[in-house]
This record gives structure tokens, C-alpha cells and sequence, in this order.
């Protein structure tokens, strides 16, 4: 057929044509992905297509939920599926750890490599999109040394960073009070939080999982005219993000 009436020149029209689009290949789904190739014929195979199977909607975790209407695209179902929530394992407390898994499925806690502690409080919990830590971490004054009374909460949070689900970076944030100098307060800031994400790093995360930042005074969550306020101000957070 020449080309010049032909609607799919670079494409073959295959066994199954288009009777509509002369050239063309059918396509019963709209998908791109012809009927004679298309393992899921009569369902599109929409923005996660599934490499395995061409045409096909993606299963990313592999619970039978198809990405498109699972709400947890990585996490699999499991034996306890989420009865509110297509294609997402229960989890009674809130703290994204499922119920099936959980040591403590009635009280937020923190991932833990112990199945006896794992989803139990401990010193970080998991709420709203950020790891929380219940407890400071400790820098000498001044400077971006980390003091060894820090290594336990970090430890809870090198737990909960490994369990995450694929495709979640952690953004790791440094913030100071108003005292002094502001510049100098950011670069503080963004030296201890490097300092965090080095911590992290060498007990194993990876990289690329990992964005340091520094606030400096920017965010209090406190007063500042208050010694108590100020101490508040001096933190770390743990924000968990998509991956990039």
C-alpha cells in the first residue's frame, strides 16, 4: 500500500487492520499497542503499561490490583487487604506498617528489624508523610558533629528509611534558632543535615535516596524568645517524598 493512503505508514497493519484507519493495525483499546500484539486487547494499558506483558496495565507489587485502581502501587495487598483502600495491605493504626506484619497493630510505631517490635512505639513513628523522631538529634555546639547519644534514634530511623516502599526518597533537614547570624545559621543548618545524610549513608541507604537541606532559622515550631523554644527550634526532620 502506498504511502501516501496508507494512515500508519511506519506501522504494519498486521493480521487484525483497522477497518477505520486504512493501513493501520487495530486497536480495539486505544492503548497504541495493536490487537495483533496486544496481550490485554479490550483494556487499555494506561500510564504504567506492564513491561512484560505488551498492551497490558501494569501490577507494580503484584497483588492482582491493577496500578491504575491500586492505591498502593507498591506495596502488595497481602493476606489482610484494606477493605477502604483497593489494592493496599489494612493497617489499623496508621503508621504504614500492615497489620499482617505488625508486632502492635493497635498503637503507631516505627519499623523494626525484630518481628517482635516491628510497628511497636519506639523512638520514631511514621505520621503524615514524615519519619518523626521522638527524640533529638544532638550535634557539639556549633558545629555538624553528631554526638553519640543521637546514634540510638538515628538507628530507628536507618530502620524506618530501609523499609520504605520503592520509589520514596527521604528529604533530611537541618534547622537552627534566630541567634546569631543568618547565613551562617543556614550553613550550620546544611552542614549538620549533610552530616545526617552521611550518617545514613554509610550505615547503608542509598544516595540517591537521600536530599539534604538546610532551613537554617526560616521554620521555627517554636518561640524563640524562650530557651526551651530555641531548643525546639535546633532539629532534624525527616520528610519521606516521591523519588525523582
Amino acid at each position: 500500500m502506498g504511502d501516501d493512503a496508507d494512515r500508519c505508514p511506519d506501522v504494519p497493519a498486521g493480521k487484525k487492520p483497522d477497518p477505520l484507519r486504512l493501513g493501520c493495525p487495530a486497536d480495539a483499546d486505544n492503548d497504541g499497542v495493536g490487537d495483533d500484539a496486544d496481550q490485554c486487547p479490550d483494556v487499555a494499558a494506561g500510564k504504567h503499561p506492564d513491561p512484560r506483558r505488551p498492551g497490558c496495565p501494569g501490577d507494580r507489587d503484584g497483588d492482582g490490583v491493577l496500578d491504575q485502581a491500586d492505591a498502593c502501587i507498591d506495596v502488595p495487598a497481602g493476606k489482610k487487604p484494606d477493605a477502604r483502600r483497593a489494592g493496599c495491605p489494612a493497617d489499623a493504626d496508621g503508621d504504614s506498617i500492615a497489620d499482617e506484619v505488625d508486632a502492635c497493630p493497635d498503637k503507631v510505631g516505627a519499623p523494626n528489624p525484630d518481628p517482635k517490635k516491628n510497628g511497636c512505639p519506639g523512638l520514631v513513628k511514621i505520621e503524615k508523610g514524615q519519619i518523626v523522631i521522638l527524640d533529638q538529634v544532638y550535634f557539639a555546639t556549633g558545629k555538624d558533629v553528631i554526638l553519640p547519644r543521637s546514634f540510638p534514634v538515628l538507628e530507628a530511623v536507618l530502620n524506618a528509611v530501609k523499609t520504605l516502599p520503592a520509589g520514596r526518597s527521604v528529604r533530611v533537614e537541618g534547622h537552627t534558632d534566630d541567634r546569631g547570624d543568618a547565613k551562617k545559621n543556614v550553613d550550620l543548618s546544611q552542614r549538620r543535615a549533610d552530616a545526617v545524610k552521611k550518617w545514613l549513608v554509610d550505615k547503608g541507604v542509598p544516595a540517591g535516596q537521600l536530599i539534604a537541606e538546610g532551613k537554617g532559622p526560616k521554620e521555627p515550631i517554636a518561640d524563640n524568645k524562650t530557651e526551651p523554644g530555641r531548643a525546639k527550634n535546633r532539629r532534624v526532620e525527616f520528610h519521606i517524598a516521591e523519588a525523582k
